[in-house]
């Protein structure tokens, strides 16, 4: 038996609560990090590395990738209708960024790189990193409601730019756009189109200067 064989072996002996130790720790650290405003390029370039450091932990752990949700599928037609409600949604949100901030200009390398790789590499540690671990220990809606809160919370760094009623409020709709995508994700079991909502959103965020 091979090296590598022996590491998949032990860890699918782990107990399933014990793998999720380090992807909570994950979270952590990816949350630490972010609230100290990164400058990019680092923001986006590190924060793949919770996510594919997770995957590869549940991998380890004997999940397959379909079970990180990794894999090419079309979207429901709920889970279609549910994302073209999110992006609706998203207007109030780029309105109050006019009128916060203003228009920050045509950042190319914001909008067509730093920021879709922002949204991937967050769904990519949410969504095939974070819900399937959560969903080895609780039920899938317990999965669900558990991830959604830690994705607001990632955001918590928003409060050394906003006063707290605002903060609130940002995190009660990102709560609530975590448990949009978390619930496409589960229904389609693919992170794809999350992924590429995700990017359109932090396209549009990167529009303004908040």
């Amino acid at each position: 038996m091979t090296l590598l064989s022996l590491l998949i072996a032990e860890g699918k002996s782990l107990p399933r609560h014990i793998t999720m130790v380090p992807i909570l720790v994950f979270w952590l650290c990816f949350t630490v990090l972010f609230a100290l405003y990164l400058s990019e390029p680092y923001a986006s370039l590190l924060a793949f590395f919770p996510g594919i450091a997770g995957v590869g932990v549940l991998l380890w752990s004997g999940l397959s990738p379909r079970d990180c949700y990794l894999s090419l599928k079309s979207p429901s037609r709920a889970g279609a209708l549910l994302l073209t409600l999110l992006t609706l949604a998203m207007l109030p949100v780029a309105w109050s960024g006019l009128g916060a901030g203003g228009w920050a200009g045509l950042d190319g390398w914001q909008l067509l790189v730093f920021a879709p790789a922002s949204g991937i590499a967050q769904e990519l540690y949410f969504r095939s990193s974070l819900l399937p671990a959560l969903e080895r220990v609780f039920n899938r809606r317990q999965a669900l409601l558990g991830s959604s809160a830690l994705f607001a919370l990632f955001h918590i760094g928003m409060l050394r730019v906003a006063p707290i009623w605002a903060v609130s409020s940002a995190l009660g709709l990102t709560f609530v756009i975590g448990l949009g995508w978390g619930w496409q994700v589960q229904r389609d079991r693919s992170v794809l189109w999350a992924m590429a909502h995700h990017a359109l959103l932090q396209m549009i965020l990167r529009l303004f200067a908040w």
